[in-house]
């Protein structure tokens, strides 16, 4: 069967099962098979795949019906300038965290000296990782996940940046109790689970395929930002910034339980591609 028509089918397939990208989706996955290029695949459309391609695509075909990830499907997710490996252990990286992560980067350009960055909840590492690859800094990243955590450092390695970076296990800020980085560190950034438990049943399949506790916020899904803003008050300076990505229609919320503390001075709140308050930036 030539390539163009086993593309019609394959997109077909992945409609019929209600997969909203589905063109796309069928597109990546063959030319990740085939280790073709988009235009590469185009220009070979009259071509067909040899009889152990074809079943290997029609496997990763399936999977996708079922609604798992494509990152999860490729094991790997781009994020900023760089490549993660990604499973089901961890979040998938999203655009919106680049925000973030663009954020503690403008911050650590202005510092005259290198940072001390904490970032907590770190999933794949890829707000650690990628601030290690674009400023001169130390980096202490934390998660209760064994195994987010062995891919974190898998994703270090790969990158280069292992020796920027301690990572810990543990709840939040516990991992850093003996550390004895009390009242220095100049960021504490986290992206945080902030789904409300009730908003579970109603996520797309494609997102309950990934990890409910780096996505499950309690209640409201503020569970975690009382804890760690309380927690960044023991580690941050004089100075010093907190950085978190909020949920739709939490920043108010947040912002307020910042100022509550009467600890930070200033409070940025930056919007995201699709004019949502995103990335909460508060000063202590």
């Amino acid at each position: 069967m030539p390539i163009r028509q086993l593309l019609l089918e394959a997109i077909k397939y992945l409609e019929d099962n209600q997969i909203d990208t589905a063109e796309t989706d069928a597109i990546i996955l063959l030319c990740e098979l085939t280790g073709n290029s988009r235009i590469q695949l185009y220009l070979s459309d009259d071509t067909s795949l040899p009889e152990n391609k074809l079943t290997q695509y029609w496997q990763l075909l399936k999977r996708r019906a079922s609604h798992e990830p494509v990152a999860y499907i490729l094991g790997k997710k781009a994020f900023m300038d760089w490549e993660f490996m990604v499973n089901p252990d961890v979040l998938i990286p999203r655009p919106e965290t680049e925000i973030l992560v663009e954020e503690v980067i403008k911050i650590g350009k202005k510092l005259d000296f290198s940072p001390v960055v904490v970032d907590i909840g770190t999933g794949s590492g890829a707000i650690a990782i990628s601030l290690a690859l674009t400023l001169n800094l130390k980096v202490y990243a934390t998660d209760a996940s064994v195994s987010a955590l062995e891919t974190a450092k898998i994703n270090a390695a790969k990158l280069g940046v292992v020796d920027k970076i301690t990572f810990g296990y543990g709840n939040l800020f516990e991992p850093l109790e003996k550390l004895n980085i009390q009242k220095i560190v100049d960021v504490v950034v986290s992206n945080p689970p902030y789904v409300a438990t009730s908003q579970w049943e109603e996520l797309p399949l494609d997102v309950r395929f990934e990890p409910k506790v780096a996505l499950d916020g309690g209640e409201e899904g503020l569970a975690f930002y009382d804890k760690i803003i309380v927690g960044s008050l023991d580690y941050l300076r004089e100075g010093g910034y907190l950085a978190l990505e909020v949920g739709y229609n939490q920043a108010q919320i947040i912002k307020d339980t910042i100022w509550q503390t009467k600890e930070f001075k200033k409070i940025k709140i930056i919007k995201d591609y699709q004019g949502i308050e995103r990335v909460l930036l508060a000063r202590r």
